[in-house]
């Protein structure tokens, strides 16, 4: 308990620097950038001085003792940016006639490390297939050039792109827009400026992934809403940039905000990429962003989503097959998305794979990185901090879940899947990961095992009489003294199921402040009820037709009751007339449908071995055998895909009845169930989910190692 206090203190601290930095970004000087500026000859001086001679000033005043220039602030991961930006200083100073010793040394540099430039283990800038691009703009029409000039006087809001252009041509708004930022920082400019929206974006995308967004909730809204009026806007520092373009679709969809996908119709083919300057440069991050963004389909009609998955997923998976002796640290995130859709992961898995990843995770710009070297290490040391402490949480939570099983006897009953009960915990903590949730997860986790509990009994481990003689208990509940038990284990089933809905609903009676006891009684009934239906059409031999099954399975699914129990838990003052909305029947319908299909679908051959029915071979079946299995499991996988891009687009749409908080529950839910249903049942083969539960609960992180160095000393 001492070092989770102590760890919540040390980040409280880093908390208050990230909110400063959100709020007001600090960019950092590019070497790079500022030698092109310092190479703008002054106006009407027939090109014999420098415009700007405090930008020559710097690179005097800011070579390294090793002949270099650069921010070099992340360490070695930048080493072919520091000899760019060391070949750009030679040149500016050259230009201008001074600092010959630092050309000098600054030549040395580079002859010592002249073969990084030939290294593929040594991770390129983007561009830097390409020394000096802007050296091209005299080979090119210039009049052509300018068509790409922005309203603010630059070209594509890059310093050293602009400069270019003044190095040959005079213009008025181009020379302005380098005034302004040099008035703004001074004798050094950033790579990128304006990119208040990019950076930003990507902030809020960064402290997302890696798991600590909920502690920036508002500084977040601050970000989007100011972001979603720019894109009302058409404002050209999102739309003219295909990779913030798809980042701002992405992540306003995502939070609810109201925005078209033809937004991106300039994208919708890959040619039309490749004719952008994302295209030219093959930058995977554009490519993988919009990729990203077209899973975000919330309609069959967005085709425009659906061209950019085809083609941006195989120019994606092209670069992962040509990219073996050049592996690019950003290319194991591509393989990531491309195996696992977002919508089959889980926030915890996700946001330790990205902790583990996040020195290769740092948003990538044209030639540098701009995020301070500080704050990425807040953003690391706070993500560490939290998840430790999360880990540190659902390992006391399954001690409470493990003893609770034994308390309640539920480990002598027999019929249960040994193993079972601790997946019960991991689908708990896999959807409500915040660790500030404690008790909605173990009331969650809780109601999951009693379905799994019922579920069993009903299915194969109890008599007739047994089924009878649980229903009537439940239906008298606290007069269920009335009721003799039929057998031991009918007392046990019974009297862990009653003991643990009354502490649950007398804990979310007390965050509603109101008795919902009834009503989660009620709720565990209906299912109960539900369970016992189908289990009297297996005694009967009945063959339901695909309606019915879907009635009585969706219910029997299970949803129902654990959803009440976690919304209780999660969201206060929850009244009565959301629960009773259609609004909320429909989140579960199409919930619980994803849920019930993909379990079929996994455990069809074992149904069909026992002599159960599922809704592939009920499928099969009612077609009169004109449908093959193949074309049953096809079906099936188009109703999950519908029901689940049904299901986001209720959850990002504008709240109505039910809150958002209680909607994003319903998605995470849905994830949760493509995790477990991904290759296998889960639940039935406790096994297979062990790397996950060992990945959650207790394996520590493994933190990135540094990338291949080059010698940065200097010459004794």
């Amino acid at each position: 308990m001492l070092a989770r206090e102590n760890a919540r203190t040390r980040n409280t601290e880093r908390k208050a620097r990230i909110r400063k930095h959100l709020e007001k970004p600090e960019f950092s000087p590019s070497a790079y950038d500022t030698a092109w500026v310092a190479m703008v000859p002054l106006p009407d001086t027939n090109r014999q001085a420098p415009c700007f001679p405090q930008c020559v000033e710097w690179i005097l005043q800011n070579q390294h003792c090793s002949g270099s220039w650069a921010i070099n602030q992340f360490g070695l991961l930048a080493n072919k940016d520091i000899l760019l930006s060391t070949l750009a200083c030679i040149i500016a100073l050259k230009k201008w006639n001074v600092g010959s010793d630092h050309i000098s040394r600054g030549l040395e540099f580079i002859g010592r490390n002249i073969s990084t430039v030939m290294d593929k283990q040594i991770v390129s800038p983007i561009g830097f297939n390409l020394i000096f691009p802007e050296g091209l703009v005299s080979l090119l029409d210039r009049n052509e050039v300018m068509n790409f000039q922005r309203k603010n006087g630059s070209l594509f809001n890059y310093p050293a792109a602009t400069a270019a252009v003044l190095v040959h041509r005079y213009d008025d708004k181009a020379l302005q827009y380098l005034n302004s930022i040099v008035s703004i920082f001074g004798s050094a400019v950033p790579t990128v400026y304006p990119q208040n929206i990019y950076y930003q974006l990507s902030m809020v995308d960064m402290l997302k992934k890696i798991g600590i967004s909920r502690h920036f909730s508002s500084e977040i809204n601050s970000i989007l809403d100011k972001a979603y009026i720019s894109w009302l806007q058409r404002d050209e520092e999102i739309i003219q940039d295909v990779e913030t373009c798809a980042m701002a679709f992405r992540l306003l969809r995502m939070n609810g905000y109201d925005v078209s996908s033809d937004e991106l119709s300039h994208v919708s083919q890959a040619f039309t990429f490749h004719n952008s300057l994302e295209g030219y440069l093959n930058q995977t991050k554009s490519l993988l962003e919009l990729y990203k963004a077209s899973e975000l389909c919330l309609s069959e009609n967005e085709l425009v989503l659906e061209n950019i998955s085809n083609w941006s997923g195989r120019l994606l998976t092209e670069k992962l097959c040509c990219n073996g002796s050049e592996r690019m640290p950003i290319l194991g995130e591509v393989e990531y998305t491309l195996k696992f859709p977002f919508y089959a992961t889980v926030e915890a898995l996700d946001h330790k794979r990205n902790i583990e990843h996040f020195d290769s995770r740092v948003p990538q710009q044209l030639k540098t990185k701009n995020l301070l070297c500080h704050v990425n290490q807040d953003l690391l040391d706070f993500a560490i901090e939290d998840f430790s402490i999360s880990q540190s949480i659902y390992q006391d939570e399954l001690s409470h879940i493990e003893r609770w099983e034994k308390e309640n006897r539920l480990h002598q009953l027999r019929f249960l899947r040994k193993g079972s009960l601790i997946n019960c915990y991991l689908s708990a903590a896999a959807t409500i990961s915040a660790h500030e949730f404690s008790d909605a997860r173990i009331a969650c986790a809780k109601s999951i095992a009693l379905v799994l509990v019922i579920d069993d009994f009903f299915d194969v481990g109890a008599s007739k009489e047994e089924q009878e003689n649980l229903i009537a208990l439940v239906e008298k509940w606290d007069d269920h003294h009335k009721v003799e038990f039929y057998s031991e284990q009918v007392e046990v089933v019974f009297s862990a199921f009653y003991t643990t809905v009354n502490q649950i609903g007398e804990m979310a009676s007390a965050i509603q402040n109101c008795d919902v006891t009834k009503h989660l009684d009620e709720t565990w009934l209906h299912y109960m009820r539900s369970v016992a239906t189908e289990a009297k059409w297996q005694r009967n031999q009945y063959v339901p037709t695909v309606e019915e099954y879907m009635t009585e399975p969706l219910t029997s699914y299970g949803m129902g009751p654990i959803m009440l129990t976690s919304l209780y838990f999660v969201q206060k003052n929850l009244l009565k007339h959301i629960i009773k909305d259609p609004e909320y029947s429909e989140l579960l319908r199409l919930m619980g449908t994803c849920g019930r299909l993909l379990n079929d679908t996994q455990g069809f051959e074992r149904e069909s071995r026992d002599g159960k029915l599922n809704i592939i071979s009920l499928l099969v079946l009612q077609s009169g055998g004109s449908m093959s299995i193949e074309a049953a499991q096809e079906a099936t996988q188009e109703s999950i895909a519908s029901c689940r891009r049904d299901l986001l687009r209720m959850v990002v749409r504008e709240d109505r009845v039910v809150p958002r908080p209680c909607k994003e529950l319903f998605w995470r839910f849905c994830r949760t169930a493509h995790l477990f249903y991904c290759h296998t049942d889960g639940f039935t083969s406790p096994k297979e989910m062990l790397c996950t539960m060992n990945a959650i609960f207790t394996e520590p992180l493994k933190l990135q190692t540094t990338s291949p160095s080059f010698d940065v000393q200097s010459e004794q």
